[in-house]
């Protein structure tokens, strides 16, 4: 695995709000914590692939050299405290174009964004916010909803590939969610929890799998995983890290936290 380190976070913006509830404290702890792990690990660059940033006509990676503002969370504005969010990014753009040329070199559809005001997700935003505070460059790689596991192992095999030998020390963090069984009325933010039973069940089973690197079981439960629990992205993180060697070698998987955000299923697991 050519990734320095590998990170799992949600990245919904109640995580910034203030805190109401004990789970999105241990979250938003748990992605401080990892920022600073990767920070002391001599980190230097973070590739964030998110879910939240779909792609349909193949896939794009960032390639403006900075890009900052505020962002109105289209779903979520009204929330205390994050009604407005700043951002400020650093992209690697030579990064950014090599991964580009690699993936293009594979057969994928691909493209290059560089403009003013390109709008960056939230999740990219709410896992930037807490994990970076300043000190990592950045890339961004969009999430194509038209990928298939096999085709995003694949992908990934390729980013994986074309980052060995990289004097720049690189960590990936996908930005994805677990069971997606939202709320649909409002709640109290102190009386939230996992929406349904047995989603907790399905969630505490598939980290546990994760952990262990029970790789082939997790393979096989993914297709009921994602229909039972509505998945956010049908758990494409599972292909994701299967295409980054995240299971292979001597790497270490850790949960540093699980909870409820709005009434899904969120994690921070951490790979090295």
């Amino acid at each position: 695995m050519s990734f320095h380190y590998v990170g799992l976070v949600p990245g919904l913006p109640h995580l910034l709000a203030p805190r109401s509830h004990p789970d999105s404290t241990a979250l938003a702890t748990a992605m401080g914590r990892m920022g600073d792990e990767m920070h002391a690990a001599g980190i230097r660059r973070v590739l964030y692939f998110s879910t939240q940033w779909i792609s349909v006509l193949g896939h794009m990676l960032q390639a403006r050299p900075r890009m900052h503002g505020m962002h109105v969370d289209e779903n979520w504005h009204d929330l205390q405290g994050v009604d407005n969010i700043a951002y400020d990014f650093v992209i690697d753009t030579e990064f950014a174009i090599r991964l580009e040329q690699a993936m293009a070199q594979a057969d994928f559809s691909t493209k290059l964004v560089d403009y003013e005001g390109f709008p960056i997700d939230t999740g990219t935003i709410v896992a930037d916010r807490l994990l970076n505070r300043g000190r990592f460059k950045t890339g961004m790689l969009s999430c194509c909803v038209y990928s298939d596991a096999a085709e995003t192992e694949r992908l990934f095999k390729v980013v994986t590939e074309a980052t060995k030998g990289d004097a720049v020390p690189t960590a990936l963090v996908i930005v994805s969610g677990l069971s997606g069984r939202y709320f649909t009325t409002e709640i109290d933010p102190r009386e939230d929890h996992i929406s349904s039973p047995s989603d907790d069940t399905w969630n505490r089973r598939m980290l546990d799998l994760l952990v262990r690197q029970q790789v082939t079981t997790l393979d096989q439960v993914q297709p009921e995983f994602a229909s039972q629990c509505k998945a956010d992205m049908g758990f494409k993180a599972l292909s994701v890290l299967k295409g980054v060697g995240a299971f292979a070698g001597d790497r270490t998987i850790r949960q540093l936290a699980y909870g409820a955000i709005y009434g899904t299923g969120a994690a921070v697991v951490s790979i090295f």
